[in-house]
């Protein structure tokens, strides 16, 4: 078939079947309302072409052209399209479920709302490409070059990010639930109120890093380095920080609390007004760091070094220091004890056998 004949057919509204369709050009071509089914579209070219409520099922798009065309309110789920080019392509709502994209050229291109779930993404490039609020659960993205691109509201979750390239990248309010990115080097991406949690983030580096608003809860960061970063109003609760590197690091206003920071040098860092209720520090270094009106209760300090440290209206209550290390930083105006907590934890509700005994007594 050749374009004069596919455009009879979508004017028809004719569903064009099994057709090998190798190279053809349907550049700038108007394409709404038309059908095909089990077609191969092999090297292709659907460049500026209107494909807006035009069915494709089944459909072979290997290595074809689709330079600055719109997706709009497609179903492309299952689709194939490995090496296809489409740099500039806009796509708005459509289904991309479970597509084979791999080696596909996404640069420039304008994403957004999209249901992106599942895809072989391994070798695809969206350089400078625009993302907003797509889902990408389980998708495969070994190899694939997120350099300079901005992604918002983006969800990941489960996959193997430790290739994924994301140099010159901004991100805000992107989740990576449960992904891996052991050992990954993170200098130089700019990230706000980016979810990690439940990630593998160990021997991470964020060196230097901004992460205001981020979210490590649960994450593992054995021996990551944040050194430098700036990450004010952080949460890592419960998270794996063993032996992590926090030298010089700001983290006002973060959440530590039952994480396990075992070994971690925290050494000049500031984390003024932070949580790190049941947290366990055993021969953590927090010389000279600023930790005023930090809670520490229940936490456990064996071992700690506070040398140098300033611990202003710190809390301290019910901790556990053995051989832990304060020096001068013990002299410090410490919070004082919380009397009602402690009235709180210490009451017994009645029981019967009390009520009982109370009733003995008065006797």
């Amino acid at each position: 078939m050749h374009r004069v004949e596919i455009l009879e057919h979508v004017a028809r509204r004719e569903t064009v079947v099994g057709r090998d369709l190798s190279g053809i050009d349907l550049s700038g071509a108007d394409l709404r309302g038309g059908r095909f089914e089990n077609c191969v579209f092999v090297g292709a070219d659907f460049s500026r072409a209107d494909i807006s409520r035009t069915g494709f099922a089944d459909c072979d798009f290997t290595g074809a052209r689709f330079r600055e065309t719109d997706f709009e309110k497609l179903n492309w789920t299952g689709m194939r399209m490995p090496q296809a080019d489409l740099r500039g392509a806009r796509f708005f709502m459509t289904l991309c479920k479970d597509c084979d994209a791999r080696g596909a050229d996404f640069s420039e291109a304008h994403i957004r709302m999209c249901d992106m779930a599942g895809m072989k993404l391994n070798g695809t490039k969206f350089l400078k490409a625009h993302i907003e609020q797509n889902v990408l659960q389980k998708a495969e993205c070994d190899g694939a070059d997120f350099s300079g691109a901005t992604m918002i509201r983006l969800a990941f979750s489960e996959s193997d990010m430790r290739s994924l390239q994301l140099a010159g990248a901004s991100l805000r309010k992107v989740i990576f639930r449960g992904c891996d990115f052991t050992g990954y080097n993170f200098a130089g991406i700019n990230m706000e109120i980016v979810q990690f949690d439940g990630a593998k983030l160990d021997n991470a580096d964020f060196t230097g890093c901004e992460l205001p608003m981020c979210n490590f809860s649960g994450a593992s960061m054995n021996g990551a380095s944040l050194r430098d970063a700036r990450m004010d109003n952080a949460v890592f609760a419960g998270a794996q920080l063993v032996g992590v590197q926090l030298a010089g690091a700001r983290s006002r206003m973060s959440v530590f609390s039952e994480g396990d920071l075992s070994g971690a040098d925290c050494t000049n860092a500031d984390l003024e007004l932070s949580l790190f209720q049941k947290a366990r520090c055993r021969g953590t270094l927090f010389t000279g760091a600023a930790l005023n009106n930090v809670d520490f209760s229940y936490a456990d300090l064996s071992a700690a070094d506070f040398s140098g440290a300033g611990l202003y209206m710190a809390r301290l209550y019910k901790c556990l220091e053995e051989k832990t290390v304060f020096g001068k930083a013990r002299e410090t105006r410490l919070a004082p004890p919380d009397e009602e907590q402690a009235r709180a934890e210490a009451f017994r509700p009645f029981t019967r056998r009390t009520r009982r005994r109370a009733g003995s007594a008065e006797l």
